[in-house]
């Protein structure tokens, strides 16, 4: 599914008024209102004294004929740096709306990279604006020319309309970047290393105004931006960073570390000359604003000297932060571009060393592991029979422990047919073809016999007029469906490739589509329907589920209530019958868009999970809230049930990963935080011992579930990993990723068996048949690849 991120605001949903959201939202027109009243202030002779204030710039001096006007500075220009700190928010939004907001939309960066691109975006933007301008103060000063100006008549007593006009934008936009962390949601443990440069940058232009060092200080906030402008783009060069952009990058850092040095190295050399040698020559007047005395250039050079020392130990400090590949906690691995095949293999060896160090601890929990994965093999050893009684379609699920290779098909297929009445001969042909494929399974389990055992034998070309949306795969491969923005889902035959039909009838994108019914397929809506189709009839609509007032975005069906849960960006899941599509029940509580639901086994419980960071367990029967989850710091992503619905994995935007006891709602039982980026995806292993978890830092994983501890990492990934499902057996885990490609993981060792490559575009969906000889990739290039197993059996 092309997945949400954030907090999406539904059309019809009308705020509070003043209440956080809408602060939020409508900031920026907030801020334009203010200043509109400022404005129109100056029009009225009543009050054009006092909006003068906040427009114009005080203390004009008296001007001398043919000379440009000059200014004094006083209290009154805080009434001026309060109107363009209101301009600045304006700008900022103008700015992060109509530009950054759209190129990060075409580069579908993480919510992570998105905020940083957004920082450096906004702050490149304003380094160049005011590296120009203090350049051309400079220049129209003669000040490069002739560096005893920056301190010959000192104190300067007036500024030009240019310097002045400089210093009240500085004040107004390093104070602006306060309310918007606010604005922008900014996390807690990222507010600090934003606002310690604010406030350097303040301290250091209002000790400079306050003591009339007006013109060094322009010559070094010149420096300092071209210094920063650089730092910027090399950011957003690298949060754009592609596989073949490495040299550029590096590249693009040499040149800031040189550029950095440099401006460290002038800005030093100019305080202190101008302090020790350049004031020593200007007489002392005794005034005021005149301090050039020994005291006071002593505080002066120190403080100087404080803060270069300081900005160079941060610099070097994120020098060594970025040289390490890797760190004692795999939460700090950060994937690079694969170079060759000796780095690749360098780089599974250490993550295979990481490995080891980790899990060396408990060798037992590492053999309990080993045995559970030999038991899920064994649980998946089984076949589901799905049959319609009285209109309902029920399931039956056969064990099959003791299938083995020496295994006769004909005689077992025999013995099953005598002791179920389910089972016809016309059925039988079929369930032979079932028990072989399930026996070649068993007898290709050895990982070491396998490579490249999956290839692409159909790429469905959707046909779709827009971008797919989301895919679904019955449980025996055959037949596939496709969601789209054209409002339209399309049935495919995987084994030809051929569209068998085309479901039509939403007014809006299908946004989710499921092949879990036998015959069917569900479709949910940003018409705010959903709908069930028939598979045997042309696509017939069989019946229409209404009910929600906004997106529908989540489904999950209950095979033994026939019900169907639908979930909203109305902040509600609804259930309806799966046969006549009436609703018969309404969960409200969740105070965020609800994205994610599941039922439990026998369909007596759902869980959901929405933008308001928690999870509500619900009862069908008395449509109450069971319990709430609290934990997560950000929206929802993903959560689950493990196969004996005792426990629930969840994902978030908040970077972790929590586990719960479903007996134990008060707390979670563990936090998985290695990560170092959101985590977009989590599911449990078949018999709920393990849970994977993509992020956006590049990276898969696969945790123990009763210890919380990390088994193996899956590195190989060079875009955000948004999508992880287990094979049936357990053996193996698929990964979807925004780097093109889908991969195939051994998951006892972390180690990539096949890349699945055939997309040239982000892989956001990856699914397997139940048997898992074949598996569905779904990308943003509006195609699907229909990858089936192939080895020295069956070549």
């Amino acid at each position: 599914m092309a997945p949400i991120k954030g907090r999406k605001a539904a059309a019809n949903k009308n705020l509070p008024i003043l209440s956080h959201e809408f602060v939020i939202q409508n900031h920026a027109d907030i801020m334009s209102c203010v200043a509109m009243v400022i404005v129109i202030g100056l029009m009225v002779q009543l009050t054009s004294p006092v909006s003068s204030l906040f427009v114009a710039l005080q203390y004009v001096q008296a001007s001398v004929p043919n000379t440009l006007q000059t200014y004094g500075t006083g209290l009154k220009d805080l009434f001026a740096i309060f109107f363009y700190f209101l301009i600045c928010i304006i700008f900022h939004a103008i700015i992060q709306e109509y530009v950054l907001d759209k190129i990060c939309r075409k580069l579908h960066l993480s919510k992570s990279k998105n905020s940083q691109f957004n920082e450096s975006g906004q702050l490149i933007v304003f380094n160049a604006v005011s590296m120009i301008w203090a350049l051309d103060i400079v220049v129209k000063g003669n000040w490069l020319a002739d560096l005893s100006l920056l301190w010959i008549g000192y104190p300067y007593s007036t500024l030009s309309f240019s310097t002045k006009f400089f210093y009240i934008i500085q004040f107004a936009y390093w104070a602006h970047i306060m309310p918007e962390l606010y604005f922008q949601k900014i996390k807690k443990e990222d507010m600090f290393s934003r606002v310690k440069y604010s406030v350097l940058y303040l301290a250091f232009i209002s000790a400079i105004y306050i003591t009339n060092f007006h013109r060094i200080g322009v010559v070094i906030l010149l420096l300092n931006y071209v210094c920063g402008f650089t730092k910027h783009a090399v950011k957003l060069i690298d949060i754009t960073e592609k596989e073949e952009d490495s040299k550029k990058v590096q590249l693009a850092q040499n040149v800031y570390n040189w550029i950095f040095y440099t401006v460290q190295s002038l800005t030093l050399i100019l305080s202190q000359t101008m302090l020790w040698f350049g004031l020593k020559s200007v007489r002392y007047s005794g005034e005021l604003r005149d301090f050039n005395t020994p005291m006071f250039k002593l505080i002066c050079s120190i403080g100087a000297l404080a803060i270069q020392a300081w900005i160079v130990h941060e610099f070097l400090n994120n020098q060594n932060s970025n040289s390490l590949n890797f760190s004692a906690s795999f939460g700090l691995i950060k994937s690079k571009p694969k170079k060759t095949d000796i780095s690749n293999k360098k780089r599974k060896n250490t993550a295979s060393r990481k490995f080891n160090e980790l899990t060396e601890a408990d060798q037992n929990t590492k053999k309990t592991l080993k045995h559970e994965a030999k038991k899920a093999a064994k649980i998946a050893k089984s076949i589901v029979f799905e049959y319609q009684k009285q209109r309902k379609i029920k399931q039956k699920i056969l064990d099959l422990f003791d299938i083995e290779r020496e295994t006769n098909v004909e005689k077992l297929a025999a013995r099953i047919a005598s002791d179920e009445p389910l089972i016809t001969p016309k059925i039988l042909p079929q369930l032979e073809t079932i028990l072989q494929k399930l026996k070649d399974k068993i007898l290709f389990n050895n990982l070491e016999n396998i490579h490249e055992s999956f290839k692409v034998v159909k790429t469905l070309s959707s046909g779709h007029l827009l971008p797919i949306t989301n895919v679904s795969i019955d449980k025996f491969g055959y037949i596939c469906a496709t969601g789209s923005y054209d409002r339209t889902c399309k049935i495919w035959n995987t084994r030809t490739g051929e569209e068998t039909s085309t479901l039509i009838g939403h007014d809006n994108a299908v946004y989710v589509v499921s092949l879990v019914i036998a015959g069917r397929v569900l479709t949910g809506s940003f018409d705010k329907t959903a709908r069930i189709w028939s598979l045997d009839n042309g696509g017939e609509c069989l019946c229409t589920m209404r009910g929600h007032s906004a997106e529908i975005v989540a489904m999950d069906v209950s095979g033994p209530t026939q019900t169907v849960a639908t979930s909203s960006m109305d902040q509600t899941t609804k259930l309806f019958n799966a046969v006549t599509g009436q609703n018969v029940a309404t969960f409200r509580g969740h105070t965020g868009e609800v994205v994610v639901n599941q039922f439990d086994r026998n369909g007596s419980a759902v869980i959901t999970g929405s933008f308001d960071n928690t999870i509500k367990i619900w009862d069908v029967r008395t449509a109450q809230c069971i319990a709430t989850l609290y934990g997560h710091t950000a929206e929802l992503t993903a959560c689950h049930y493990d196969f004996s619905c005792r426990a629930i994995a969840s994902s978030s935007l908040d970077g972790t990963a929590k586990l719960w006891d479903v007996r134990k709602t008060d707390s979670c039982c563990h936090t998985i935080a290695g990560h170092t980026d959101e985590v977009l995806d989590i599911c449990f292993d078949s018999v709920g011992r393990r849970v994977a978890t993509a992020s956006s830092d590049c990276s898969a994983c696969i945790w123990d579930v009763n210890s919380g501890d990390l088994i193996s990492a899956m590195i190989e990934h060079t875009g955000e990993v948004t999508k992880v499902f287990w094979e049936p057996a357990g053996h193996h885990l698929l990964t979807a990723s925004q780097d093109h490609s889908s991969m195939f993981w051994d998951t006892e060792t972390g180690e990539c068996l096949q890349e699945l490559k055939g997309h040239t575009d982000h892989v956001f969906s990856v699914l397997m048949s139940y048997l898992g000889d074949t598996i569905l990739t779904a990308s943003k290039d509006n195609t699907c690849c229909v990858w089936q197993q192939f080895n020295s059996k069956n070549n």
